[in-house]
């Protein structure tokens, strides 16, 4: 546990209010809104069922990972019916373009129904969607990927990036990103990811993102709210618990269906109904930054690509000069 960090503090997601964001570090808003329909914003989605919303993520055509909370109704003192739940893909301004109910669903056989979302809930606070219908096919899905040394000391030096999206209770038909997100510690054993992301209700079973390699992936699954007596900060569960190797074996076998989900993440194919890069995401970051003029216009494409070509110049990157999610990254990780 880090440091300062006191459990008892820790806060439902669903009942919390709003949680303070990364401060004065920042100039662009501790969240703000992204087009959905763009990958990889358009991997994660809506779930709604008999008793409310969540946010949850792709990691497979089919698959959806989320947390446990979302589906355990107190009030019934019951688990909802498969058939009262449904995901959108990137759900936006009450669009279902990418809508599927859900065939069924696992979750941990330990998760203690009476603690609901809690520090000692943490580690059994999942739960695997299977949907009637392959989404993933249109809308991309993410691949896992632990926060162990080698990347905790990626994100130190500004290696990698973290980031966040979800569907937060202010603003439950736009999928909202942040981008200020930092590692504060780690508590019941290292299976909870304590971090500083603006986090509150609505955005339980959204993915914590991290930048590496090149690539986006999930490290976590944001569970609870937390605070550590100085500012609030967010508990999210550790995709590690899912390992093979080192996580919970029936964790993993779990996720056995969903394939390997610590491969490469998958954009959705061309043609399909997603984007396959954030297009709308890098015009605005790439304006924060001082590179491109007049945001809330369109850009045309000749002044984006100018705009690429600067940023790459100015940061000795190389590569094509157009929209990707490798960009989305390097440009999130000039902010600081």
């Amino acid at each position: 546990m880090a440091k300062g960090i006191k459990p008892l503090l820790f806060a439902a997601l669903l009942s919390s209010t709003w949680l303070a964001g990364p401060g004065d570090a920042w100039a662009i808003p501790d969240r703000v809104t992204v087009n959905a329909m763009e990958y990889p914003w358009s991997a994660i989605g809506k779930i709604e069922t008999s008793i409310g919303h969540c946010s949850g993520f792709l990691i497979s055509k089919k698959h959806v990972l989320t947390a446990a909370h979302c589906l355990y109704d107190r009030e019934r003192n019951q688990w909802v019916k498969p058939s009262e739940v449904h995901f959108t893909a990137g759900y936006q301004n009450h669009q279902h373009t990418l809508k599927s109910a859900v065939k069924s669903y696992k979750q941990s056989k330990k998760y203690k129904k009476t603690r609901d979302a809690s520090v000692k809930n943490t580690a059994t606070d999942w739960a695997l969607l299977e949907l009637k219908h392959p989404l993933g096919k249109d809308a991309g899905w993410l691949a896992l990927k632990r926060l162990d040394k080698a990347l905790l000391q990626d994100l130190a030096e500004g290696e990698a990036a973290l980031l966040h999206a979800g569907y937060r209770g202010d603003s439950p038909h736009r999928l909202k990103a942040g981008f200020g997100c930092e590692i504060a510690g780690y508590f019941k054993n290292g299976i909870g990811i304590a971090h500083r992301c603006s986090i509150m209700q609505g955005d339980s079973g959204s993915p914590l993102l991290v930048f590496a390699d090149g690539r986006i992936y999930a490290t976590g699954v944001h569970v609870i709210g937390a605070s550590d007596g100085r500012r609030e900060i967010a508990g999210a569960l550790s995709v590690s618990i899912f390992h093979p190797d080192v996580g919970s074996p029936r964790a993993a076998r779990i996720l056995r269906p969903a394939g390997n989900i610590w491969r490469e993440s998958k954009p959705p194919r061309a043609s399909r109904k997603a984007e396959k890069a954030p297009v709308t995401t890098i015009d605005l970051l790439l304006g924060e930054l001082g590179y491109l003029r007049g945001l809330g216009k369109r850009t045309s494409p000749s002044k984006r690509r100018n705009a690429i070509q600067a940023f790459l110049k100015d940061t000795n990157m190389t590569g094509p000069a157009r929209p990707s999610v490798s960009l989305l990254g390097e440009l999130v990780r000039q902010l600081k």
